[in-house]
């Protein structure tokens, strides 16, 4: 493409004394060149006072958002490590934990209604799904506190209450009668309890726990005058822990007898006597030597028995006095 070109003519004045006109050519593609290079010149002018005068607005700006969210960032890990909630959500928490309590121990007692007639429910509850909680942080040794101390109180209830029926004259019969299974409470603090200390390879105090709540048992039925079982799914499930700990610790005489009383308590663990371990110490337990062996102990406890029988209005009347 060809631009067209300008001349422009002016005087020179030359070494002689004649004037000579000299010729000046332009182009347009000079011209045109020239304000280019005049609209880049302001444009880049414009453009570096635009971006200083953002970079001080930006600067000024967004200063002090990083402080903001550093801010925000304390102040919630403040409030998750104090625990620090709305009136509104304590509540909430509040029956949520409730909830989950109650749906704990009721798993555990297998919805026993006499269980969850007691009095006492909400708070047994709340304190054994308690203490799994603190199991599940790993702090065992606040779990077996309260668990201990849980079977400490209800040992001291069941004392006072058998000093009340021995003033009052409530015979056996009637309390069984009123109270369909009174060791429930009992029973689930002593299961739990007797699993932990398995867990942490503490038998011999696991052995103790269990012979403990067996004792009970055995000195309540002496107390009452007769050697009726109560119905109770909770002392069963004791008394099937104790057997299968008895089993794996080469007792399984020790332990025939018991899932024999956890039967006898809870009829839906028939099965357990299906079990080959438990089988095969039947075959000893029905042996003539262990046979007689039973026998005797069985008269010892009948013995035991109405010797209670004769010496509790004595008992009795000494309370009063």
């Amino acid at each position: 493409m060809m631009f067209p070109s300008i001349s422009f003519s002016r005087l020179i004045p030359g070494p002689s004394t004649n004037e000579s006109s000299a010729e000046l050519t332009i182009s347009a593609c000079d011209v045109v060149s020239v304000r280019i290079r005049r609209r880049r010149r302001r444009r880049s002018d414009t453009n570096r006072i635009l971006a200083s005068s953002s970079t001080s607005s930006a600067s000024s700006c967004t200063t002090p958002r990083p402080l903001v969210l550093l801010f925000v960032a304390l102040t919630v890990f403040y409030l998750a490590s104090k625990k620090i909630a709305p009136v509104h959500s304590l509540s909430a928490a509040k029956n949520i934990w409730i909830n989950n309590s109650l749906q704990y121990y009721n798993r555990i007692t297998r919805g026993a209604e006499h269980v969850q007639q007691s009095p006492t429910y909400l708070k047994s509850a709340m304190e054994n799904y308690f203490a799994r909680e603190k199991i599940k942080i790993n702090k065992p040794e606040h779990a077996e506190s309260i668990y201990r101390r849980l079977i400490k109180d209800e040992h001291t209830t069941h004392h006072a209450g058998a000093i009340a029926a021995a003033v009052v004259g409530v015979s056996g019969e009637e309390e069984e009668e009123e109270h369909e299974c009174k060791f429930s409470n009992l029973a689930v603090p002593t299961l739990l309890l007797g699993l932990l200390l398995q867990r942490e390879g503490r038998f011999n105090d696991a052995r103790i726990v269990f012979e403990g709540f067996s004792h009970v048992l055995e000195e309540a039925s002496i107390a009452n005058g007769t050697l009726h079982i109560q119905k109770c799914s909770c002392c069963a499930r004791v008394l099937q822990a104790h057997a299968l700990f008895e089993m794996k610790h080469n007792n399984p005489l020790k332990a025939v007898e018991l899932i024999i009383l956890a039967v006898q308590m809870d009829k839906k663990l028939r099965p357990v006597l299906r079990w080959k371990l438990f089988k095969d110490a039947f075959v000893q337990y029905q042996s003539p030597e262990q046979r007689q062996h039973r026998r005797k102990l069985l008269v010892l406890k009948q013995q035991q028995s109405s010797s209670s029988l004769l010496v509790s209005p004595t008992t009795a009347s000494a309370v009063v006095s």
